[in-house]
């Protein structure tokens, strides 16, 4: 996407603040909304060994809120938010972590039980 078209999907932050270093691949769906404090950094690449690179990764579903801190970062991460997911200022988070406000499943183990097999 281009600056213009995340200005258009409600994504606010000032690009000449923030760094995205190698991919990040962004996934807005409709009526979501982004905040992006000052001297945000997304990294992505491969890390010392101990992950595969795949870069970052941020979804936010339809109606949802994704708001991060400024002076905050991370390398290699994929938040995938549902609703509200809040980062504060300052905050590092690190190779490989994964961020979610929703396990994508029931809670109850009757409905995760493979029909198949009954």
């Amino acid at each position: 996407m281009t600056i213009e078209e995340l200005l258009r999907h409600k994504v606010d932050f000032n690009p000449q603040k923030c760094s995205f270093i190698g991919r990040t691949f962004l996934e807005l769906e409709k009526n979501s909304k982004i905040v992006i404090g000052d001297y945000f950094i997304a990294r992505s690449g491969v890390n010392s060994g101990i992950d595969t690179g795949n870069g970052c990764k941020i979804a936010v579903k339809s109606n949802a809120e994704l708001t991060i801190g400024k002076y905050s970062g991370m390398t290699n991460t994929v938040i995938q938010c549902h609703k509200k997911v809040v980062i504060g200022n300052y905050v590092n988070i690190g190779v490989g972590c994964l961020i979610m406000d929703s396990n994508f499943h029931s809670t109850d183990w009757r409905d995760r039980l493979d029909r198949k097999r009954m």
